[in-house]
């Protein structure tokens, strides 16, 4: 039996995937499996991969489920005692499997653990992220951190290891049996795709569980190459909708509105051009969810 199954999200990108696929194999020596969930491609034959890597678990959807299904619809062909979850625009720099397996296996606390994210101009992406409330916007609104020094932002070192609010779900690896304490033993799959790393990570933390970021590891992300849609398109389409959603499911309606409301009052303070636009989204996602519209 394999100690951790890696499971891919393929829809269209097949060169993307076979790339992060032969990365895998050339860079992992710990027993593994890869289970490929192709979610409806057009692109080409699914089974073009078995030609490629005749040892993998394809498994082929007969319609596009997204990104949190499709995951969940693989984990369901697994049978190991970890799951990674890892975006088909990426591949490995190192051993980072074998890096973050040796490491969620050292410490029973872990819930889920992402390592270092590199893009090609060899930048670092902030994977590792806090949770917001009403009460942090409040505070940073007004400057009032400069006396209330726990409601600093904080400046997150992506060079050294820690502990973290939320992770994104490029490489998502948790222990398999965290399942069995969630509804429906799967995932959280609310949303279509964007925000359901947050979503997951909220609900590990309930749990009492740790989310690390664990820079020894290593891979390059092609952000966004795996999607179509514009980063600015899919802010809009995707991210704040599905963020006033998670809260939603989690705080309900009222909180949900109130903190992106909050939100955009703290981007909109900021005076800064680039995001006061981000700031009145924000208000408008928040307004319709109050109205009952999303």
């Amino acid at each position: 039996m394999p100690e951790i199954s890696v499971i891919i999200v393929n829809y269209n990108t097949f060169e993307l995937t076979c790339n992060c696929i032969r990365s895998v194999i050339d860079n992992t020596k710990c027993n593994y499996e890869i289970v490929l969930v192709d979610n409806a491609s057009s692109e080409c034959d699914a089974r073009l991969f078995l030609k490629h890597f005749p040892d993998i678990n394809l498994i082929q959807s007969k319609t596009n489920l997204g990104f949190a299904k499709g995951n969940n619809l693989g984990i369901q062909h697994t049978r190991s005692k970890y799951i990674l979850l890892l975006n088909s625009d990426t591949v490995l720099l190192n051993n980072a499997i074998d890096l973050s397996l040796e490491r969620i296996n050292s410490d029973p606390n872990i819930g889920a653990l992402s390592c270092q994210l590199v893009s090609e101009d060899g930048s670092l992406q902030g994977t590792s992220n806090e949770f917001v409330t009403i009460w942090k916007n409040i505070i940073r609104t007004f400057r009032l951190q400069k006396v209330l020094p726990a409601y600093q932002f904080k400046k997150l070192d992506l060079e050294v290891e820690h502990e973290t609010d939320w992770i994104w779900g490029t490489f998502f690896l948790f222990p398999s049996h965290i399942l069995k304490y969630l509804p429906e033993n799967k995932l959280p799959d609310d949303f279509f795709m964007y925000g359901e790393d947050k979503q997951w990570c909220y609900r590990f933390k309930k749990l009492g569980y740790s989310i690390i970021y664990y820079p020894t590891a290593k891979i390059q992300h092609l952000i966004g190459a795996s999607s179509s849609d514009k980063e600015s398109e899919r802010f809009v389409k995707y991210f704040l909708p599905n963020e006033y959603q998670m809260y939603k499911l989690e705080r309900g309606r009222l909180y949900a509105a109130g903190l992106l409301f909050s939100s955009g009052i703290l981007l909109i303070a900021s005076f800064r051009p680039t995001v006061i636009a981000k700031g009145f989204q924000y208000f408008k996602i928040s307004i319709k969810g109050l109205l009952g519209f999303i």
